[in-house]
């Protein structure tokens, strides 16, 4: 008898446990902890989005650029802002570093919710963000917020749940999502309260969507016509450490760089397909009207140093493939910039336009912005 009061108060428990876990995902999942999340973090910075959207009011958005921190620093979002308000429309910058195919998707669909009109998006990425399927577990953070509604299918597609990685396990759960963020939080209540007010006092939330992230250093100082000779720089400015300590972490990699020449190859299929397939549905699915297309996908830059020592070796032609069906269909339009800045042999990089060994500086920026607001003009704001 004992026993069996035992077993039911157990069983009482556990519901109860059941029942206040289930609660708090449907919770999580509706963005309860919204107003919490650290600002900046990778579930941060979409959330800042999200309220800066919000903050134009309902359905006001017609075109948007998205992309990872490549577009974050790469285009001048206040200049293309400025062009089309001159035509009499929205346009805003809605991506985030970390940002990849299935992130995108979910920000682009929370955006058409929010903004039904939402006539077009410039996808802007690069050539090194179609080697896989996803960009790891903390892109989950970046999905939690705008997941609306919630798709573990999609999300299990870009990062593979592992019993043994617990942040995989956001692939199921918005409290997973949410857990270093939580954990965060709860070594430093006061500190996250003090940063959310700042980043409101500061406005960061308004400026967020059309700030141009300016970086006036360049790469000029130290030798780039081969990792190992950025990697043996001795430096004596502190500004270049960064720089150096990238190649050091890549000249890691060269070993082990990858071959996509021949993912044309009969015996390719099972290596290549499933990514080559990914890539095109996750493209013909975006919640764009069919009238309102072609997309404009733009590739951004990416400095040859890295991408012929780094990258896998044919990543551009594979890049291509993959999109050609879509452009011959008439969904996408390619702008390709991949070599814009490639300088001459001696350099393997035109140091100028770069801040650091991925990302465009000021003088890159306005480089890019201009050759790209002509395009804008032609095929989205006319």
């Amino acid at each position: 008898m004992k026993s069996s009061n035992m077993a039911k108060r157990i069983a009482a428990i556990l519901l109860v446990v059941i029942g206040i876990l289930a609660t708090l995902e449907f919770a999580f999942r509706q963005g309860v902890w919204e107003p919490l999340a650290k600002p900046g973090s990778y579930a941060g910075q979409s959330i800042m989005i999200k309220n800066a959207v919000s903050a134009l009011g309902t359905n006001q958005v017609d075109f948007i650029t998205i992309g990872d921190s490549l577009v974050g620093s790469g285009l001048d979002h206040e200049r293309v802002a400025a062009a089309a308000k001159a035509r009499g429309f929205t346009h805003v910058h809605v991506g985030s570093g970390g940002m990849h195919w299935m992130s995108t998707d979910f920000m682009i669909r929370w955006v058409k919710q929010q903004s039904p009109k939402l006539r077009n998006v410039v996808i802007a990425t690069s050539v090194s963000n179609y080697q896989y399927a996803g960009n790891g577990s903390y892109e989950l953070a970046i999905a939690a917020p705008v997941a609306r509604p919630w798709n573990s299918a999609w999300m299990a597609e870009s990062v593979k749940f592992d019993v043994g990685d617990l942040r995989t396990f956001g692939v199921y759960s918005a409290l997973f999502q949410y857990r270093d963020d939580l954990r965060d939080f709860v070594g430093s209540p006061l500190q996250r309260l003090r940063d959310i007010e700042w980043s409101k006092k500061n406005g960061l939330n308004e400026k967020i969507i059309t700030y141009p992230y300016p970086a006036a250093r360049n790469l000029c100082r130290v030798p780039l016509a081969s990792l190992e000779s950025c990697a043996s720089f001795s430096v004596t400015n502190p500004e270049d450490q960064n720089l150096v300590s990238q190649c050091v972490h890549e000249i890691a990699k060269v070993r082990g760089r990858a071959d996509y020449t021949d993912y044309a190859a009969p015996n390719a299929e099972a290596r290549f397909g499933p990514l080559r397939e990914l890539r095109r549905r996750q493209i013909r699915d975006l919640p764009i009207a069919a009238d309102a297309r072609p997309m404009l996908v733009v590739l951004m830059p990416v400095a040859k140093v890295f991408r012929e020592s780094v990258l896998p070796k044919g990543i551009e032609e594979w890049t291509r493939f993959v999109l050609k069906p879509l452009e011959e269909e008439g969904l996408i339009e390619v702008h390709d910039f991949t070599r814009l800045f490639d300088g001459d042999a001696s350099t393997a990089i035109d140091c100028s336009a770069f801040h650091d060994l991925y990302h465009l500086n000021s003088v890159g920026q306005k480089t890019i912005t201009e050759l790209l607001l002509p395009i804008f003009e032609k095929r989205l704001y006319r």
